[in-house]
């Protein structure tokens, strides 16, 4: 999550560099998403949640069909 982090706060930086020049609209919004594709879906968005939750918009694949035999 370091980099990923480092990569949105640079295009942060970037878009308030230009918005002092008046090129980009200011009705922009750069949310911070995080997608997790993982087989333990419960245990791992509960995890990243916890971590993640007040900073990121978290998504997740849905695992409506368990195979269990």
């Amino acid at each position: 999550m370091e980099w990923v982090d480092f990569w949105y706060d640079v295009m942060v930086g970037h878009e308030k560099i230009l918005d002092n020049d008046q090129l980009v609209n200011s009705n922009c919004t750069n949310k911070r998403k995080l997608f997790i594709a993982t087989d333990e879906p419960n245990s791992v968005v509960e995890e990243a949640n916890r971590k993640w939750g007040n900073k990121y918009e978290i998504f997740r694949g849905k695992q409506d069909l368990q195979c269990k035999k």
